[in-house]
């Protein structure tokens, strides 16, 4: 096994030997790959890109929490399960790292899919307004 790390994932890859008991002969060889994602104190996992979106379900406010590796175009849009738009916010150009940004969505109660679109990427979240 060999442990490779990065600023904010830790990786354990190796090869396992298998032994066939009944054939008394070796079975195929198995290879794993285990990642662990450093984590912060107050429970937030650090990757260079990411969606959080918290207290979900949420009754008039949700944060949304995301950080992105370099610098780019960023929007953040809600949906209904019918993909009928309710809410929409465009950023612009926003500087690398961690944003928090609360969204009072004046919608009735249901499911919405959050989606924050990034110019390579675009992150998506159902959340639940009760």
């Amino acid at each position: 096994m060999e442990k490779t790390e990065t600023d904010s994932v830790s990786y354990l890859v190796g090869n396992i030997r298998q032994y066939d008991i009944k054939r008394k002969e070796p079975g195929k060889p198995l290879y794993v790959s285990l990642q662990k994602n450093k984590v912060t104190p107050n429970g937030i996992v650090l990757e260079k890109d990411f969606l959080i979106a918290y207290p979900n379900p949420f009754d008039g406010e949700i944060n949304i929490l995301f950080s992105i590796e370099n610098e780019q175009n960023v929007s953040i849009s809600v949906f209904d399960i019918k993909g009928n738009l309710f809410d929409q916010q465009n950023f612009g150009i926003l500087d690398a790292g961690q944003h928090n940004y609360q969204l009072a969505l004046s919608a009735p109660k249901g499911q919405y899919m959050l989606v924050v679109q990034l110019e390579n990427k675009k992150f998506t979240h159902l959340i639940i307004k009760k």
